[in-house]
């Protein structure tokens, strides 16, 4: 829920047709879908969305605190 509210608003940013993505994060169970992706590996292209709706600082901390917890 931390980037809900940016997803939401930036979303045409990463979309072309300006609807949100597979991979978002404006409800908990895709942020919690997200968090499993991250886990498993795949994360590499939903830091690049949350990096370009939310900012790179904020995005790199919270991914890096996932992989690392």
């Amino acid at each position: 829920q931390l980037f809900g509210k940016s997803y939401k608003e930036c979303v045409c940013k990463i979309s072309s047709d300006c609807e949100l993505p597979r991979w978002h994060m404006h409800d908990f169970f895709h942020a919690f879908l997200i968090v499993f992706r991250i886990l498993c590996g795949e994360w590499i292209e939903t830091m690049w969305d949350c990096m370009e709706v939310a900012g790179q600082p904020m995005c790199l901390v919270v991914f890096l605190m996932v992989m690392v917890i």
